[in-house]
């Protein structure tokens, strides 16, 4: 255990000093104000790398350092480096002014879709318990969401947010958007035939999740063999970590069954998306992107923690729900048969897909209006 921990540890202190050295090359001439990135597992990175893109590219004309920092498990030295700063992007909420120089400004950023799910200190992400002190001051100058609606969602939970949630768009929903385009090609890039229908099946890392929960009837499903099905199991990293006895299996019931069944690749989830023809989810994001998509979606209600008025329980709540994972057979007999149509709901869909424009756009002028900010300082 111990050394998976210190193996994560150097992997994530990894990727900040590759982020935060190529970011120095491209800014010779620091000037004295600065801006910061502070974020905290490996799978971030997807999203904040062109944050960082942009983020020197406007900084640079305005002598502003840009800089990019792991920060894992409250490591004290690190946050004493760093009260140089006078803005600090964080992807996790942190008590942060216990450990900074209380003139600087920290924003926090949503590091995907909000999904609205209750943390173990009983509040959302953007919970009252995780963005305002005992006495309910801001702890953060902005708080960063992807979309439009979760805008509303934070400001609507934490009013005091009122007028300083911002909305920077998401990487992630615009490559997915973009090959959806490319359909035809990425199908084959998956060695799909024309007549195969692929159903990707995704599970989350948490207690309440498939593997945890369903596996015997998730084996089940896999093993039998229905014409003209494949399928893809989406197993998150932690997953494969915290089930390993189950993940194992998976794996061994993949050698077995050949292209029929596999392991999905986590560099390619994006393409396997939009190569989808039907999902089956827990409670995880991945089920918001797929929702872009407009094709069957179905959903195994496991977590009683999800917000009803979040988007995440919007969606879901439109798609068909499950009470176990083997009524899956029903809804992939008919997608084989070609009788399975979705149903999601078209009003809940357009609510998703206000984002605003593509996220090089959106965050170049969030990031404008907070380097303006540094100038003026």
């Amino acid at each position: 255990m111990k050394s998976r921990v210190t193996k994560a540890l150097r992997s994530v202190a990894s990727i900040g000093v590759t982020a935060a050295a190529s970011l120095s090359r491209s800014l010779q001439s620091p000037g004295d104000a600065a801006l910061g990135f502070l974020f905290t597992h490996r799978y971030q990175r997807f999203y904040l790398e062109n944050l960082y893109e942009v983020a020197a590219h406007v900084a640079h004309a305005r002598r502003i350092r840009v800089m990019a920092r792991s920060d894992y498990a409250f490591q004290v030295s690190l946050w004493q480096k760093m009260r140089g700063y006078d803005y600090l992007i964080h992807t996790r909420p942190f008590q942060t002014n216990a450990f900074y120089n209380r003139n600087t400004q920290h924003v926090l950023m949503s590091h995907g879709i909000d999904t609205g799910i209750y943390d173990d200190l009983g509040t959302l992400s953007f919970g009252h318990g995780r963005v305002l002190d005992a006495q309910r001051n801001r702890l953060y100058s902005h708080l960063l969401v992807g979309f439009e609606w979760a805008r509303e969602a934070a400001e609507c939970e934490v009013p005091e947010y009122r007028d300083r949630v911002l909305v920077i768009g998401d990487r992630r929903r615009d490559r997915v958007v973009q090959l959806e385009n490319q359909r035809p090609r990425v199908r084959n890039e998956f060695a799909l035939e024309a007549h195969e229908r692929c159903v990707v099946i995704a599970t989350t890392h948490s207690g309440r999740c498939l593997i945890a929960n369903h596996f015997h009837d998730l084996v089940t499903l896999l093993e039998t063999e229905i014409p003209g099905i494949r399928y893809q199991v989406v197993v998150h990293p932690y997953a494969a970590s915290k089930y390993p006895d189950q993940y194992t299996h998976l794996t061994r019931l993949c050698e077995r069954h050949g292209p029929r069944v596999q392991i999905a690749d986590q560099r390619r989830l994006d393409e396997l998306l939009v190569a989808a023809d039907l999902m089956i989810s827990d409670h995880g994001s991945l089920s918001m992107y797929y929702a872009l998509l407009r094709r069957p979606l179905a959903y195994v209600s496991l977590d009683d923690r999800l917000r009803p008025d979040f988007p995440l329980m919007s969606i879901l709540k439109s798609s068909f729900r499950l009470r176990h994972l083997r009524e899956a057979f029903d809804l992939i007999h008919a997608l084989a048969e070609g009788r399975l149509q979705s149903q999601m709901n078209p009003g809940v869909l357009d609510r998703l897909d206000r984002f605003g424009g593509p996220f090089e756009e959106q965050a170049r002028k969030v990031l404008e209006s907070l380097v303006l900010d540094l100038g003026r300082q």
